[in-house]
């Protein structure tokens, strides 16, 4: 099966936006900005952060040389190899194979150039616009290519000393989180394995019997991984980065108890002097309804998922109830397949004779280990719980009710701590997080990525006066409210560099010769900037971008 199905990359689709629901606000927007700024592929950003902390003086203008003449040269390097910019247009019949890299700014940009030279003047930004998502998995070989590129040590002898640079933006942020969900799921997977092996050996005392349910299961995830792979490039089924995860853990889980199931049931059979295929052929007979009501009920509950608006939801539910269709088969075919072939040696050190419960087995009686061997740990265990629950039921429940309680009180009391951070949940050491600390401490800490506001009004030109009083009422309503709601910032047409900078305009009128013809052409850039040029939508769209 796994040599007919396609490669997992090949059929998983990335992102966020895709699995949102289509009336949600972000995606509507989305759509609207698309539409309304469609040169502007600004999905996320890899943002540079270039300074120097020592000194009064802050950054020099070799530093500045350095970014434009050395440090952004290199970076459209990256985008060459990687066949060029996002924005470039691919001739007819040309395979297009471009870099999601859309654009480089730095501090010469003429549209944003000034904000992204930091108050203190000892910090620049690069800014990498990227066209696709931060979760876009593809996100990672451009993150990586810049990271090569500021350790390798022929660039770095062109930096100059005391400068510092480190990476920040959304898409190393995505890159991150994907690194460390990935290296999560790995792990998930390996003390998974461990530690079934561990409890099945401390149950059941054979290494053998332990392995017939993880071969099961194993096989189980990859027939199950490659039918959605099949089902998915047929377009039957969606899938998307990272729902492999949820399929392996159910199935480790689920698959697991259904073989536990089958062999307890197995034993008991020899137990009554069965012969081995008798007991196997047994334990189908009583068991196999019971197993397949068992996985039918997880299906059908697992299956509601698909029911919910989130479109990974969906998918999550549709393909773990799918899956658990074939760990309920193997259970039910391989494992009594393996037990059959196992014989005698399944429960090696102890041994079974076909119509004889138990014999003396493969240790000697009076050794140690086969005095532990026949002891009942387990047995004896329950029957003790059992019988002091058959004498003290009320004080036992009562106990239990006491013990438990208080952690009932504190779940319901941090019901509502949510943690909806993203730096928060990495590693302190990742890029990302050392690098947006580099920027928080001379930016505000939303300057990397900003909120985007959308006005669409046909009856409005936001183009002029009209417009610009429309979108100053506006802005001064939200100054009102700024440390209420956490703004740090507004840009928009009328304040394109901030709240605190001058009025280009103002400026424009007070100037004269080829000083006039330089800030009218700046002022253009930034009605283009902020405000939609589309035909369809023309001076009826503009953005704003909150700084929080």
């Amino acid at each position: 099966m796994s040599y007919v199905a396609p490669e997992w990359s090949s059929v998983v689709q990335n992102g966020e936006f895709a699995f949102l629901p289509a009336d949600s606000p972000s995606l509507q927007g989305e759509k609207l900005f698309k539409r309304a700024f469609p040169d502007d592929l600004l999905a996320s950003s890899i943002v540079i952060v270039v300074r120097r902390e020592h000194g009064d003086q802050g950054l020099r203008p070799q530093d500045l040389k350095f970014i434009e003449d050395t440090l952004k040269p290199q970076l459209e390097k990256i985008v060459e190899e990687q066949g060029g910019y996002a924005t470039e247009n691919t001739e007819q019949g040309e395979v297009s194979q471009k870099s999601n890299i859309s654009r480089i700014r730095t501090y010469t940009d003429k549209s944003i150039g000034n904000l992204l030279q930091s108050e203190d003047n000892k910090a620049s930004l690069v800014i990498v616009e990227l066209s696709t998502e931060f979760l876009d998995q593809s996100n990672a070989k451009t993150v990586e290519s810049i990271e090569h590129l500021l350790a390798n040590d022929e660039f770095k002898k062109t930096i100059e000393p005391g400068l510092d640079i480190t990476l920040s933006g959304i898409a190393t942020v995505g890159r991150d989180m994907i690194r460390a969900a990935n290296q999560s799921a790995e792990a998930t997977e390996l003390w998974t394995v461990l530690l079934v092996v561990l409890l099945l050996i401390i149950i059941y005392r054979a290494p053998i019997l332990a392995l017939i349910p993880l071969f099961t299961v194993f096989v189980s995830v990859k027939i199950a991984l490659s039918v959605l792979a099949i089902l998915s490039s047929w377009g039957w089924v969606g899938l998307f980065s990272g729902i492999e995860v949820y399929v392996t853990v159910i199935l480790y889980g689920a698959g697991v108890d259904y073989c536990l199931f089958l062999i307890a049931r197995h034993r008991e059979e020899l137990d009554k002097e069965c012969t081995f295929k008798e007991a196997v052929s047994n334990s189908i007979a009583t068991v196999g309804s019971a197993l397949a009501a068992s996985a039918g009920t997880t299906m059908c509950g697992i299956g509601m998922m698909v029911f919910a608006e989130f479109g990974k939801f969906q998918q999550a539910g549709i393909a773990m109830a799918l899956s658990l269709f074939f760990v309920l088969l193997a259970s039910l075919t391989l494992s009594p397949a393996l037990l059959c072939l196992a014989g005698r040696f399944a429960y090696w050190p102890q041994t079974f004779n076909e119509r004889v419960a138990i014999s003396a087995g493969w240790l000697t009686p009076s050794s140690v280990m086969a005095r532990l061997m026949q002891r009942n740990w387990a047995g004896s265990l329950w029957e003790s719980v059992s019988l002091a629950l058959l004498r003290k039921p009320g004080k036992i429940w009562l106990s239990t009710f006491m013990i438990l309680f208080p952690f009932a009180l504190i779940s319901l009391a941090c019901y509502g701590n949510l943690s909806y951070g993203l730096l928060s949940e990495l590693p302190s050491e990742d890029p990302s997080v050392v690098g947006t600390k580099a920027v928080q401490g001379h930016y505000p800490a939303g300057a990397t990525g900003p909120l985007t506001l959308l006005f669409e009004n046909p009856d409005v030109n936001f183009s002029n006066s009209e417009g610009r009083n429309a979108i100053e009422q506006l802005t001064a309503a939200l100054l009102e409210q700024k440390d209420e709601l956490g703004i740090a910032d507004i840009r928009n047409m009328t304040k394109p560099f901030g709240i605190g900078a001058a009025d280009e305009m103002e400026e424009a009128r007070n100037l004269t010769g080829l000083r006039k013809i330089g800030a009218l052409s700046r002022i253009k850039l930034i009605k283009n900037y902020y405000v939609s040029s589309e035909p369809e939508l023309e001076n009826h769209v503009t953005r704003m971008d909150l700084i929080l």
